[in-house]
C-alpha cells in the first residue's frame, strides 16, 4: 500500500485526477488522507464523487468543509460562505440537492488524524493543550502552528510530539511563505499549494515525501493575489 496526502482541492477536479494519475494511484489498495477543504469551487460534487470511489480513504473536516455540511443540514447559507466559494459549490449540484453519501462523509469527517506517529489536521492546534480537548475551531482555522514552525523550524522538534505533522488551509502561495510548492519547517509540512487561486494541486507520499503536482499557474503569474 502506497500512502498519500493531499488537501484543499477546492472544487478542482482535474487537478484532482492529474494528481492521483500521476502517482498512478491504486483506488483500491493505496490510502489517501486528505486534509479536508474539497468544499467551495467549481466541480464540489464531481470532486466528492471521486474521492468516494477511493477504498481507503481518511477524510479530515475542513472550514470550507464545515460551512456546507451546515447547509447540508440546515439549508443556511452564511453570506460569509457564499462569497468564499459557496455559492460555486452550490451550482455543481443539480438544483442543488444535497448527494446522501456527501453529507455521511462530511458527518463522519475526523477533526484529526494520527497514524504511525504521523498528525494530520486540516487548520492546526494548539501545541500546549492535548490534542483531543481541541475543538473543530481550533483544528480547522488555526494558523498559529504553520507560522510558528515558519519562525522556529529549528525548535519545533522539541514542542510538538509527532515524527511529521501535515497541515492544510494555510496557502503556501500566499505572504509570508510565498511558495509554488509544499513547505517543509522542521517536521510540520504544509500541503496547501493555493489551488484555489488557480496554483498547482499538490499530493504528497507520506512515506518518502516526495510531491507531484497538478497544472497550475505559477506563483508570478497570479501575484494579484499577495
Amino acid at each position: 500500500m502506497n500512502r498519500f496526502v493531499i488537501s484543499d482541492i477546492h472544487g478542482n477536479y482535474l487537478k484532482l485526477k492529474q494528481c492521483l494519475k500521476l502517482v498512478s494511484f491504486d483506488y483500491h489498495k493505496d490510502k489517501l488522507i486528505c486534509l479536508g477543504d474539497t468544499a467551495d469551487g467549481e466541480d464540489v460534487k464531481d470532486c466528492f464523487d471521486e474521492l468516494l470511489k477511493i477504498k481507503n480513504l481518511v477524510y479530515i473536516l475542513g472550514n470550507h468543509d464545515n460551512w456546507l455540511l451546515e447547509y447540508f443540514i440546515t439549508g443556511k447559507k452564511p453570506p460569509v460562505w457564499l462569497v468564499q466559494g459557496g455559492n460555486k459549490t452550490l451550482h455543481s449540484y443539480p438544483d442543488q440537492v444535497p448527494d446522501k453519501n456527501h453529507i455521511d462523509l462530511l458527518k463522519n469527517a475526523l477533526l484529526y488524524y494520527i497514524e504511525d506517529d504521523m498528525m494530520f489536521v486540516h487548520g492546526g492546534f494548539n501545541p500546549y493543550q492535548p490534542i483531543e480537548k481541541q475543538g473543530t475551531d481550533i483544528l480547522t482555522w488555526d494558523r498559529g502552528l504553520v507560522e510558528f514552525a515558519r519562525k522556529h523550524e529549528t525548535d519545533v522538534e522539541k514542542l510538538l510530539p509527532y515524527k511529521r505533522i501535515f497541515t492544510g488551509h494555510t496557502p503556501t502561495v500566499l505572504e509570508p511563505f510565498c511558495s509554488d510548492k509544499p513547505l517543509f519547517y522542521g517536521h510540520v509540512i504544509m500541503a496547501d499549494t493555493g489551488a484555489s487561486f488557480g496554483c498547482c494541486l499538490s499530493i504528497i507520499n507520506i512515506d518518502t515525501l516526495q510531491v507531484y503536482q497538478s497544472q497550475g499557474y505559477s506563483r508570478n503569474e497570479i501575484s494579484w493575489i499577495v
